[in-house]
C-alpha cells in the first residue's frame, strides 16, 4: 500500500491524502525520503519544539513555526494539517480524514492502532472525522466525535460538545483546528484538562473505509486547561472618525419580522451606515423599511431599502439609494435563465458616498459539483455587471459583502471582485474576526453536522480605502460584563444562523 502524504501544520495535524512534507505559508518541501518528513518525525514521535503561541484560527498558517504542528493552549488544542492531491472540501468528500488523539499521551488508555505502523504504542481517547462513514457504508457530510475505550468501542459524542472549529470550509491545500478543552458531551474530560504530553496521527480512508494515506504520528504537550471555557470581556469596537460602517447581516428566512428582538439590539449596538441583508424576502423594498422605522431608531429619522427581483437580497439605509444595476442579472444555465442574487446601490453619507453590494450565491455541493459551478459562474456574472455600472463611478468606497457559501472551491471569493477596485485591480478581503476570539467563522448551527465556518466575507476597494474595523458577533462568547456593557443578550446572534458581519472603511486621503 502506497504511503499517502498528508502534511501537518497546526496543532493538529493532518493529510487528507498523504503527509507531504514540512511546509511553511504556502509553499511547501518534501523530505528527500519520499516519504513523510514532517517535524522530521521519521521512526518515532519527536516533540514539538517549544512554542507559546498564539493560533489565529484562520486558515493562514503563516504564525506556525516550521516545526511545529501540534499545540495547545489552556483552552484549546490546535492543529494544522495539509491535504495532498486534488483539493477536497473536508466536510463533502469522497473520503474520509480521521484525527486519531491519544490526550493523555498514556498507551494503556484508549484503543491500540494496528494500520499505520506509525501509530505503534498509542493508546487513541478520541477520534474526530470529517466526512465520516456511517454504518451503512457510505460517507456523510460534515463532522463526527467519538470517544474510544480500550477495547476499540467508539462512542459517538456531539461535535457541539468538542467546540470543533476547523478553517478554511472550501478545498484548500491546508488547513487549521482547534478542538475545545472544556468538553460538554457527558463524558470524562480529565485528560483533556489535565497538563501533560499528548499525541495522535491523521488516516484518510477511501469510500471503502480502506486506509490509503496517513500522516507521521506527532507529539506535544499542554497546559493545565483553565478552570472555565473562555468568555471575552470586550467592548464593541466605536466607529472612527470618518468612518463608514456596513453591516452584513444573513437573516435567516425573514428572522426579524417572527422574533425582532435579537435583531434589534444588535443593530442598535452596531449603529451601521449601511445594511446589507441576505435571505429576507418582501414583495416590496418599503416592507423592510418598514420594519426597520418600526424597530429601529435612524439618525435621518428615516430608513430606506432597495431589492432586486432575485430573492432575499437587500439594501438598507438611513439615506436614500441609488440603484446601479437593472433589476437582477441573469444569465443561461441548463437551458434556462439564471437568476444570481445581487442588488447593488450607491449610498450618500455625510463623509462620502460608497457603492455597496448584497450577494447570496448559490448553496451547497462541494468543490467541482454543479453547485459550485453555479457559484463561481455566478460571481463572474456578478463582476462583469457590476464592473460596467461603475466603469466610470469616480465613488473610492465599493464593498461587496454576503453569503458566498465557500463549502466547494475558493474560485467564487476570487472571481466576485475581479477588476472592482478604482484603480481596475481586485478588491481586497477585509480580515473579519470574531469579536473577541482569534478565529474566523461567520455561521454556526450545531444542529447540523457542519461545524462552524465562514462562509459570509466582505470585499472592499483597497485602493480607495482603508479598513479600520472588521469583526463578526457571537454573544455565545462573550463576558456577561461585556454583554451587560454593550447592551446585548447572550443569545442574539443565535437569531439567525449566521452572524452580523461589521466593517469599517475610511476613504483614504
Amino acid at each position: 500500500m502506497r504511503h499517502a502524504s498528508i502534511g501537518l501544520l497546526s496543532a493538529l495535524a493532518l493529510g487528507v491524502v498523504a503527509i507531504s512534507g514540512c511546509e511553511s505559508g504556502d509553499g511547501g518541501e518534501q523530505n528527500s525520503s519520499g516519504r513523510s518528513g514532517v517535524l522530521g518525525l521519521i521512526g518515532g514521535r519527536t516533540p514539538n519544539a517549544p512554542w507559546s503561541g498564539p493560533v489565529v484560527l484562520d486558515g493562514d498558517i503563516s504564525e506556525w513555526p516550521k516545526e511545529t504542528v501540534a499545540f495547545a493552549d489552556e483552552a484549546y488544542l490546535y492543529l494544522r494539517f495539509s491535504v495532498e492531491g486534488d483539493q477536497r472540501a473536508l466536510q463533502a468528500s469522497d473520503q474520509t480524514v480521521t484525527i486519531h488523539l491519544d490526550v493523555d499521551g498514556f498507551g494503556g488508555t484508549g484503543a491500540s492502532l494496528l494500520d499505520p505502523i506509525d501509530a505503534a504504542g498509542m493508546g487513541v481517547d478520541l477520534e474526530i472525522q470529517f466526512s465520516p462513514r456511517q454504518s451503512d457504508g457510505k460517507l456523510a457530510s460534515g463532522a463526527a466525535a467519538f470517544v474510544v475505550d480500550a477495547s476499540g468501542t467508539r462512542t459517538p459524542i456531539p461535535v457541539a460538545g468538542l467546540d470543533l472549529l476547523f478553517t478554511p470550509t472550501y478545498a484548500s491545500k491546508w488547513y487549521e483546528a482547534r478542538i475545545s478543552r472544556h468538553v460538554a458531551t457527558g463524558t470524562d474530560t480529565t485528560p483533556l484538562e489535565i497538563d501533560g504530553p499528548w499525541e495522535g496521527i491523521i488516516t484518510l480512508s477511501d469510500g471503502s473505509g480502506v486506509i490509503r494515506g496517513w500522516s507521521d504520528a506527532f507529539l506535544a504537550t499542554k497546559p493545565v486547561a483553565s478552570a472555565q471555557p473562555p468568555l471575552a470581556d470586550v467592548m464593541l469596537p466605536a466607529k472612527p472618525a470618518g468612518a463608514i460602517r456596513v453591516l452584513d447581516w444573513n437573516v435567516l428566512r425573514n428572522s426579524p419580522e417572527k422574533s425582532p428582538a435579537g435583531f434589534v439590539r444588535i443593530i442598535e449596538a452596531v449603529k451601521p451606515d449601511v445594511i446589507l441583508i441576505q435571505e429576507w424576502e418582501a414583495k416590496e423594498p418599503a416592507q423592510i423599511a418598514r420594519w426597520f422605522t418600526e424597530h429601529v431608531e435612524s439618525p435621518t429619522g428615516s430608513w430606506h431599502a432597495l431589492h432586486g427581483k432575485a430573492w432575499g437580497v437587500a439594501i438598507v439605509a438611513p439615506h436614500p439609494i441609488t440603484p446601479l444595476l437593472p433589476d437582477g442579472i441573469d444569465f443561461p444555465q441548463n437551458g434556462r435563465d439564471h437568476s444570481t442574487r445581487i442588488v447593488a446601490g450607491v449610498v450618500p453619507l455625510a463623509v462620502g458616498d460608497i457603492v455597496v453590494g448584497s450577494t447570496h450565491l448559490k448553496c451547497c455541493g462541494t468543490a467541482g459539483s454543479v453547485e459550485d459551478g453555479t457559484r463561481i459562474e455566478e460571481a463572474r456574472v456578478i463582476a462583469r455587471t457590476l464592473g460596467k455600472a461603475i466603469d466610470r463611478d469616480p465613488t473610492w468606497v465599493r464593498v461587496i459583502a454576503g453569503d458566498l457559501n465557500l463549502v466547494g472551491s475558493r474560485t467564487p471569493l476570487d472571481e466576485l471582485g475581479r477588476g472592482l477596485d478604482v484603480d481596475g485591480s481586485d478588491l481586497e478581503i477585509a480580515p473579519v474576526r470574531v469579536l473577541g476570539e482569534r478565529a474566523t467563522y461567520t455561521w454556526a448551527d450545531w444542529q447540523t453536522p457542519f461545524t462552524p465556518g465562514r462562509l459570509d466575507w466582505v470585499l472592499y476597494s483597497g485602493a480607495g480605502c482603508d479598513v479600520l474595523n472588521a469583526f463578526s458577533i457571537d454573544t455565545r462568547r462573550l463576558s456577561d460584563a461585556s454583554l451587560a456593557r454593550i447592551g446585548l443578550d447572550r443569545g442574539d446572534s443565535a437569531s439567525s444562523d449566521h452572524l452580523p458581519v461589521v466593517v469599517d472603511v475610511r476613504i483614504k486621503k
